[in-house]
């Protein structure tokens, strides 16, 4: 039985990843308003990131929404136990902005936002990645 699909998650969060930045829109449980920030495309910007994430949020889980499911960015993330990661199609993430901005116009920050959106009300249309044992 897949439990990501019932687990309560300390925050969701949506990753938009880019050659130079990555633009991430995080949305703690049960707060209304949602924070946008701007990492460097560095490997040492992301841990440093995620050392804070699980500083903020100790001993829970948190729900990453990504438009991809595969590359370094993944398998950076998927290295920290207490991140979900839920790969969300391109194609499914064009469809889904096309819905609410008619014009199409496509931003990181826009993208990071409706990713996050997709795994907070939508997450039981999607599937987590799952680790594989070490």
């Amino acid at each position: 039985m897949n439990t990501t699909k019932t687990t309560k998650f300390a925050a969701t969060i949506g990753l938009d990843w880019a050659d130079r930045k990555h633009d991430l829109w995080i949305r703690p449980a049960g707060q209304a308003k949602a924070e946008h920030l701007r990492l460097d495309q560095t490997p040492e910007a992301l841990h440093q990131w995620v050392a804070k994430l699980r500083k903020r949020f100790p001993n829970q889980r948190v729900a990453i929404a990504i438009e991809t499911s595969r590359g370094p960015v993944i398998s950076a993330l998927m290295a920290y136990d207490f991140i979900v990661l839920f790969p969300v199609n391109p194609k499914a993430l064009k469809d889904y902005r096309a819905a609410f901005c008619v014009s199409g116009a496509k931003d990181d920050r826009t993208d990071a936002m409706l990713l996050e959106e997709m795994i907070r009300l939508h997450r039981d249309k999607l599937n987590a990645l799952e680790r594989t044992p070490s």
